[in-house]
């Protein structure tokens, strides 16, 4: 359930500027998430930034979460100086 939710509410224009993935989401991973997403973006032909966070360094490391086609990757806790420049990166 909590995967349709996730994905569905991707399709919001709320959620199209940018998205924040944690990496251990409940049911479902949020690499799998990012990658129904992405499934969806290539048929509508959009592409919306997502950068992946987790509190664990060695989840952004994994060669699946470098092969996910996600556009940054941020290790909590969150620096705010971080997050701002990480997106503004992946932004410009």
């Amino acid at each position: 359930m909590l995967y349709i939710v996730t994905v569905s509410r991707f399709l919001s224009p709320l959620f199209q500027a940018l998205l924040l993935m944690d990496v251990r989401l409940g049911e479902v991973s949020g690499l799998e998430a990012s990658a129904k997403i992405r499934e969806i973006q290539a048929v509508a032909g959009v592409r919306t930034p997502i950068i992946a966070i987790s509190s664990h360094s060695f989840d952004l490391e994994n060669s699946s979460v470098r092969e996910a086609d996600l556009d940054g990757f941020i290790a909590k806790p969150i620096p705010s100086e971080i997050l701002i420049s990480t997106i503004q990166g992946v932004l410009h």
